[in-house]
This record gives structure tokens, C-alpha cells and sequence, in this order.
């Protein structure tokens, strides 16, 4: 989870844990130390301490190509990850109750495939809206990649969980579209 430590990210690592996370899951924050106020790691730390979630906190200093963009800090987790299945949030972004526990037993039924997950907007509006990938169809919170050799790197452009859902999709193909909504965006 790329951070800037913003006033929600207690209740997205709350909702981490609410997921349905197991010890032997791995939690990656990368705090974007470009825009962030160097004291929040502490907090951070606090926060994640008190509601007893444990997650690895790093705190690289990374020139962006494009400031605002999360992409090279989600790209840095990539390389930290260990565990056989990679999910995206933001720290103003809440896992549904339960989310966790439905995308392993979904990625157990298509080892080494994509899956595309959809999330929801606080209007109710949902993405995906067809099984399709084009933009504003699919965004980064969708796709649930293998952590295998070759996993895509974000690109530093607007639009890029679209683009990284394409790019995921197709290495490994074909992607399996779920129904489940796994994510509330900015509830």
C-alpha cells in the first residue's frame, strides 16, 4: 500500500485485518517519503501497533517520473513480496469484510492467472461494469496478479491501474473476471 499516511489509512489497515488476514499473508506499506511529512512513519508504526496489524513498513526516498503518482512505489513493493499472490490498495481505500479470504479462494481455483476483482465507489457505482478491459472500466484495485517472475512493473502515467491490469492480463492470460467486489474506493 503506497502512503502518505493521510487521516484514513487507520481505518484501510483496519479493514486489512477485517479481510481476513492470516499469518502468512505479508503486508507492505511504502511510505511516499517525496510528499510525506517525515513523522508519519511514526505514526504509521503506532497505528498499524495499536490495532495489532503486523505489516513491514519501508520508507525509500523515490524520485518520481511523476510527482502524485504511486506507480515506482508500488513497483519498490513488488520487489519486497514474497507471498504467492500480489492485491493493491491506497491508504484512503477499505477491503470489503472478508475480501482477503475470497481472493485466495479464488486465485486457488486458477493458479497462475490474473484475476480482475470488482471495487466500489462510495455512489455504489461499480467497477468493472463487463468483463472487458478498457479505461474506466478497470483500475489498479481490480487486478490480483501472481507474484511470478516477469509481474509487470506500474507505469508512471495517469491511467496507470488501467494499464497495469492490461499488461497483468496479458502476461498472465487469460484473466479470470469475478463478480466479488473486494474494495470500497474513498468510502
Amino acid at each position: 500500500m503506497p502512503t502518505l499516511v493521510r487521516a484514513g489509512v487507520r481505518r484501510a489497515l483496519q479493514s486489512i485485518l477485517d479481510g481476513g488476514l492470516t499469518e502468512v499473508d505479508e503486508v507492505i506499506c511504502v511510505v511516499d517519503m517525496e510528499l510525506a511529512d517525515p513523522d508519519k512513519e511514526d505514526e504509521l508504526r503506532w497505528t498499524a501497533k495499536d490495532i495489532g496489524l503486523p505489516v513491514r513498513i519501508e520508507t525509500p526516498f523515490i524520485k518520481k517520473a511523476k510527482p502524485g503518482y504511486p506507480s515506482e512505489l508500488r513497483n519498490f513493493a513488488h520487489e519486497l513480496a514474497v507471498g504467492e499472490f500480489i492485491t493493491y490498495m491506497d491508504d484512503d481505500d477499505v477491503y470489503t469484510p472478508g475480501a482477503l479470504a475470497t481472493i485466495k479462494e479464488r486465485v486457488a481455483e486458477h493458479p497462475g492467472r490474473a484475476g480482475v476483482f470488482r471495487i466500489r465507489y462510495p455512489n455504489g457505482t461499480l467497477r468493472w461494469k463487463e468483463p472487458k478491459k478498457y479505461r474506466s472500466n478497470v483500475g489498479g484495485h481490480c487486478i490480483v496478479p501472481p507474484n511470478l517472475p516477469g509481474l509487470p512493473p506500474w507505469l508512471p502515467m495517469g491511467h496507470a491501474g488501467t494499464q497495469h491490469v492490461e499488461d497483468c492480463a496479458r502476461k498472465f492470460a487469460p484473466a479470470v473476471w469475478h463478480e466479488d467486489v473486494i474494495v470500497e474506493l474513498r468510502p
